[in-house]
C-alpha cells in the first residue's frame, strides 16, 4: 500500500526511518575509492584508479582508458569525478568549505545520495506538523498505526477499493448514504461521523468556551487543531480527536466485515470508556507531579482524593 521509497523517509516527513542497507553497504565500501580519488599521494590510489578503470572499461571503453596506472597525470575521467567532488564539496557553503576530514564529507555524500525523494502520492497538504503529531507519546501504537495511515491516504475505503482494483461501486456503507466513501466522507462528511463529532464539538465547546469552533477536515483527518490555547488542552484534545476516529473507524469496518450496524450512542459511549481508562492507566503509573501537568481540571476533578472526568 506504501512505497518502499516512502517507508526510508524519516519520521518527520511521514516514514519510519528505515535505511536502505544495500545502499549504505555499497557506499562505505566506495570509501577506499573516494580516498584515492580526493588523495592522490595515498599509497593504493593508482591502484583503485586502474581498478577503476579496468572493471568500467567494458561499457565506456573509450572514457575508462587507463593505460598509464602510474603516470603523473591521470586519465580524463579521473580529473572529471575529482571536479565533480570538489564541486559537490564547495556546493555545501563556507563551512562545509571548510571542512577538511575526509569522514566528513563521505558522510555528506551518503546522506545527499541515500535520502529518496519525496513520491507524488504523499499529498502536499500533509505537513511536518502532521508527522510530528503521529509521533506524539499521547499515541499508543495502534493509534498511531491509525494516524500513519490515515495521514499516507491508505485505509481500504470503497473510493479506495474502486480506484486501485476496480472492486465495489465505492458507496458508502451507511443506511440510506449514497455518497462515494473517500477518505474525507467516512471520517467528517458521513451522518455517522457528523454525529460522533458533534459530541466532541460540544465537549471542546465546554472545556475551552469557544462557541464558533467546528470540527474541520484537518481535526478529523489530522487531529491538528487550531492554533492557540493551552498546550496541555492541545495536547489532550489531539487525543480526544484521534481515539473518535479510531472509533468511527472500527464502527465501519465491523459494518463492513460482520454486518453488525452500530447505533452513534454506542460509539460515543465507547470512546468516552476509551478516555477514562486512558486517564486511569496514567493515573497509576505516573508521579503525582507528572499526573497533574498532563491531566489537569477542566478535563478531570477530584471526588475524594480520585481523579474522575466528566466526558
Amino acid at each position: 500500500m506504501v512505497k518502499r521509497s516512502v517507508l526510508y523517509q524519516p519520521v518527520i516527513k511521514g516514514g519510519l526511518g528505515l535505511v536502505h542497507l544495500p545502499s549504505k553497504l555499497r557506499f562505505f565500501l566506495m570509501k577506499g575509492v573516494f580516498s584515492a580519488i580526493e588523495n592522490p599521494s595515498f599509497p593504493f590510489a593508482c591502484f583503485v584508479r586502474y581498478w577503476g578503470g579496468f572493471c568500467l572499461r567494458t561499457y565506456w571503453p573509450a572514457i575508462f582508458s587507463n593505460d598509464r596506472p602510474k603516470a603523473l597525470y591521470p586519465s580524463e575521467v579521473y580529473i572529471q569525478v575529482s571536479d565533480s567532488l570538489r564541486k559537490i564539496r564547495d556546493a555545501g557553503g563556507p563551512e562545509f568549505r571548510a571542512i577538511t576530514t575526509p569522514s566528513v564529507l563521505y558522510t555528506y555524500l551518503f546522506r545527499s545520495l541515500l535520502a529518496p525523494s519525496t513520491p507524488l502520492a504523499i499529498p502536499a497538504v500533509v505537513s511536518p506538523e502532521v508527522w510530528r503529531s503521529i509521533g506524539s507519546r499521547l499515541l499508543d501504537t495502534r493509534l498511531r498505526d491509525l494516524a500513519w495511515r490515515v495521514a499516507h491516504r491508505i485505509l481500504v475505503t470503497n473510493h479506495l477499493r474502486l480506484f486501485r482494483w476496480g472492486l465495489g461501486d465505492g458507496v458508502c456503507p451507511r443506511r440510506g448514504c449514497r455518497n462515494i466513501e473517500s477518505l474525507e466522507h467516512f471520517l467528517l462528511n458521513c451522518y455517522f461521523a457528523r454525529l460522533v463529532w458533534s459530541w466532541f464539538e460540544s465537549y471542546v465547546t465546554r472545556i475551552t468556551g469557544s462557541i464558533s469552533w467546528t470540527v474541520s477536515e484537518d481535526v478529523a483527518l489530522y487531529g491538528l487543531l487550531p492554533s492557540g490555547g493551552q498546550t496541555w488542552i492541545r495536547d489532550l484534545l489531539f487525543l480526544f480527536a484521534t481515539i473518535s476516529k479510531k472509533y468511527i473507524w472500527n464502527s465501519r469496518c465491523r459494518l463492513v466485515l460482520n454486518g453488525e450496524s452500530t447505533r452513534v450512542e454506542s460509539t460515543v459511549t465507547l470512546i468516552k470508556s476509551d478516555i477514562r481508562l486512558r486517564m486511569e492507566a496514567d493515573h497509576s503509573p505516573l508521579a503525582v507531579s507528572a499526573f497533574r501537568c498532563r491531566w489537569r481540571e477542566p478535563v478531570i476533578y477530584y471526588r475524594d482524593g480520585v481523579p474522575r472526568m466528566k466526558l
